[in-house]
């Protein structure tokens, strides 16, 4: 409802509720299942879906995460090191395991949507992002404050008014912080 019920909205959200909904109905989730599910309801609401550029660049991405993310992640990290494997993991200080493996996690899925998302942004839009990983690296902090703080601050506002601004303000920042590369 934030967002406007804009298409590209509707579609995650269905994708989301009914890979969720697994979940509520005390059902292990299975993707492959939810997403074609997803289709067969975002079609029967919008046939003509099926042939929007963004549709199939939302799809191509979540199947490119779920096949590709975890194979990119082993070939490009692999094992950990040899340190990793002698030092007992409550020597490990915490925020450097933490950040490795978000950082490992954040490119490899990255990756793994880009190059899903490749062949339809070229087959579509006659370009390529070669860039677009380590963009969406670089982006993630004001894409995290941007949500973090914005969604929030647009929920309490009409409950608190004025002291929720402080939060829209960097949900705000956020949002032009994602504008400002292009």
């Amino acid at each position: 409802a934030l967002a406007g019920f804009q298409p590209s909205v509707l579609r995650a959200t269905i994708m989301c509720a009914v890979f969720c909904g697994g979940f509520l109905l005390r059902r292990k989730p299975d993707l492959p299942s939810s997403m074609a599910l997803s289709l067969i309801l975002i079609l029967l609401v919008q046939p003509g879906d099926l042939y929007n550029a963004g549709l199939q660049l939302s799809f191509a991405a979540v199947v490119g995460i779920w096949l590709f993310a975890l194979p990119i992640e082993k070939a490009a990290f692999g094992r950990p090191d040899r340190l990793d494997q002698l030092q007992a993991p409550e020597e490990r200080p915490w925020h450097h395991v933490a950040a490795r493996w978000a950082t490992q996690k954040l490119l490899a899925v990255s990756l793994a949507a880009c190059l899903a998302t490749t062949p339809l942004l070229a087959l579509h839009f006659g370009a390529i992002t070669p860039l677009a990983p380590v963009a969406s690296v670089l982006l993630l902090p004001a894409v995290w404050l941007s949500v973090v703080a914005g969604l929030p601050g647009a929920l309490l506002l009409p409950f608190i008014g004025p002291a929720a601004k402080p939060l829209l303000w960097a949900g705000a920042a956020g949002a032009v912080a994602m504008e400002w590369p292009s």
